[in-house]
């Protein structure tokens, strides 16, 4: 008989994930933010002292930057919601949970080096040039309109904080729920369990028109849901376009056959 992983109304699932997601996303979301406001203020000051050739540096090291505050975000939510599915399967299969050694902490360093070797590079290349795009805009805006490198220093400053908060948020809720649906569709493929995986969206009328559509498509192991034209293996999918994944609220519920 098939049994359904989690909470049997999906949507109570579905509010459970997002809920969890949100808390494991604030450490994130807080360096983050710290970071970039950080980057965009010491680019204020390298510009003042060498111009275009001292952002260099400051690209350089935000990229550092990114790369540890991205990684750490990764491994949480790998933690966190792989061993969500193991805590929920056991429930029903506590015998073949076992016999799997799925509970191995290799399996979760396994699954985190899988992601960084598939997306952690975009992901990484990604937020740190959206930086660098943004100060240098800033740098054009303002010389555009004659204005001096003090003038340019100080918008920088300015502007950082709001910057940073802004971004973070979205940047820190987006990973963690990319890397959640990765882990768990990992996990289940792990245990060895026959199962089929069902679309969840939140209904709450902010949805995207093409995730309200998807709501409830079902799909077998391994298959891919059709989202607005694209093929996702999970909600939040990196393969997917900015359009579907960005601030996506929706997961996956798993049902054993």
């Amino acid at each position: 008989m098939a049994q359904l992983l989690g909470n049997k109304d999906r949507q109570r699932e579905r509010a459970l994930f997002e809920a969890l997601m949100i808390r494991v996303s604030a450490r994130t979301e807080k360096a983050m933010a710290q970071e970039i406001s950080r980057a965009m203020k010491a680019a204020a000051v390298a510009y003042e002292k060498e111009g275009d050739f001292g952002l260099l540096g400051v690209h350089h090291d935000h990229i550092g930057q990114v790369r540890r505050i991205l990684t750490a975000c990764w491994k949480t939510a790998v933690d966190t919601f792989g061993q969500r599915i193991v805590d929920q399967a056991k429930g029903y299969y506590p015998r073949h949970i076992k016999s799997q050694g799925v509970v191995r902490p290799e399996m979760y360093e396994r699954i985190l080096a899988e992601y960084i070797g598939l997306y952690g590079g975009d992901e990484i290349e990604l937020v740190s040039n959206t930086t660098k795009q943004q100060i240098r805009q800033i740098i054009n805006n303002i010389r555009g309109e004659g204005g001096s490198v003090p003038e340019i220093a100080k918008e920088l400053r300015s502007v950082a904080p709001g910057f940073g908060k802004v971004r973070a948020l979205c940047i820190s809720r987006t990973e963690t729920h990319s890397a959640a649906g990765y882990s768990q569709n990992e996990m289940m493929n792990a245990t060895g369990m026959a199962y089929k995986q069902e679309w969840v969206a939140c209904l709450d009328g902010r949805e995207r028109e093409e995730h309200a559509v998807a709501n409830g498509q079902t799909v077998g192991k391994s298959e891919a849901f059709i989202v607005g034209g694209e093929s996702l293996q999970f909600p939040g999918d990196p393969a997917g376009s900015p359009g579907n994944i960005i601030n996506c609220r929706c997961c996956a519920v798993y049902e054993v056959v």
